[in-house]
């Protein structure tokens, strides 16, 4: 190891003066190890500073030298000496280590649930802290108190660092469970013209019953009430009246209808993100006066642990206004497929018991008059207000 790292030279010599060699090389005090004599021939090593001492006096006592340098580092670095690029990527290696492990790499957020990761990670950015940011500089007692106070969901807040990664562990607030007011006094009238069907009342006072035709507005159940002695009480009517009813939407559709339509020409950009600098990695730029865009973004790991540097790809299509002639029969398809859009958004909640379409058919366009027979939830309160 000793040979490895200080550069020693072992040597051999052989002559007729080589006693004289020998004394001659300890009288100059020249540090030979693992010297021995045999079969005329003088073994031993020397470092590379005394070598060129040993050189001499062979070449003096006209002795015949042979010599092995030791593979070392230094010898290594003498080889190397002018290829500039490994000591420029030891260098970078140096500098992105020191870097990477004083930067914010990571930012893992625990005991959200309310508030989103998007949000937090937004509020940081505003209170200074991102991917990027230099953790000597960041002050998370200050960080901590403006996450505090910028969400009113958020009751505790701390803020710690593991190495490059920044962890926020937070508590939010326990919401008010809603509660239903019970000292407004009020009515359940009906919200369409029905027939009731079923009724499931806890409190008020019943004026319809089962089987009971009601107009809408009508008082189903009344948050007046007599105890049948002449006093009368008011009360928060509360219950679920169910009933079928009908219903009704139009719809049109025109013949002729603007869209905007894919041209088939394509644009595609990649772009370097690291940290929150966007490298360009393409020659060019977007041409297309309105397009759609794809993006798919490829992040890079080390070691299991995503990075904060990822590629980018972008395909960006031409995209332009073309017009679409639609045909009577393309038209109520197309009809029928807002009827179920709309079936699906507004009507999921009641029972569909029948649906009739009515088409009518204009020079610009079709209309179509959707008919519902529906059983659902027809019970709305309306307070009472009493002087």
């Amino acid at each position: 190891m000793k040979n490895q790292i200080k550069g020693c030279i072992k040597f051999s010599v052989r002559g007729r003066n080589l006693y004289r060699f020998i004394n001659t090389l300890r009288s100059e005090r020249i540090n030979c190890s693992n010297q021995y004599c045999k079969n005329d021939t003088y073994y031993g090593e020397v470092s590379v500073h005394d070598f060129e001492t040993v050189r001499e006096l062979a070449g003096n006592y006209r002795m015949e030298l042979d010599f092995y340098e030791y593979e070392t580092a230094r010898k290594k670095l003498l080889r190397h000496r002018r290829r500039y690029g490994i000591y420029a990527g030891i260098i970078l290696t140096l500098i992105s280590v020191i870097y990477f492990s004083n930067t914010v790499m990571t930012i893992e957020i625990i005991g959200n649930q309310r508030v989103s990761d998007t949000t937090v990670i937004a509020m940081l950015e505003n209170a200074g802290i991102k991917k990027g940011t230099f953790i000597g500089g960041i002050n998370f007692s200050s960080c901590e108190r403006k996450l505090r106070m910028g969400n009113t969901n958020i009751s505790w807040v701390g803020i710690r660092h593991t190495g490059n990664r920044l962890v926020v562990e937070m508590t939010e607030t326990v919401p008010v469970p809603e509660m239903e007011n019970t000292k407004t006094p009020c009515n359940i009238i009906a919200s369409h013209t029905a027939q009731i069907t079923a009724m499931s009342i806890y409190n008020g006072q019943i004026m319809r019953g089962v089987g009971d035709y009601v107009r809408k507005g009508d008082v189903i159940v009344s948050g007046v009430v007599s105890d049948g002695r002449g006093h009368i009480n008011l009360r928060h009517s509360y219950g679920k009246v169910t009933a079928i009813y009908e219903d009704s939407i139009t719809i049109h559709q025109d013949f002729r209808e603007n869209i905007k339509k894919k041209t088939g020409k394509s644009f595609n950009q990649k772009f370097l993100n690291l940290f929150n600098f966007k490298i360009p990695l393409f020659i060019g730029k977007n041409s297309f006066s309105e397009y759609d865009k794809d993006t798919v973004s490829s992040p890079f790991f080390l070691f299991g642990k995503e990075l904060p540097i990822s590629l980018r790809k972008d395909r960006i299509y031409e995209i332009k206004n073309s017009e679409k002639i639609y045909t009577p029969e393309e038209a109520k398809a197309v009809i029928e497929k807002k009827v179920f859009i709309y079936e699906k958004n507004f009507l999921s909640d009641v029972n569909i018991m029948n649906c009739s379409l009515e088409y009518s058919q204009s020079d610009t366009g079709i209309d179509c008059i959707v008919r519902y027979t529906l059983e659902g939830e027809i019970g709305m309160k309306k307070d009472i207000w009493a002087k």
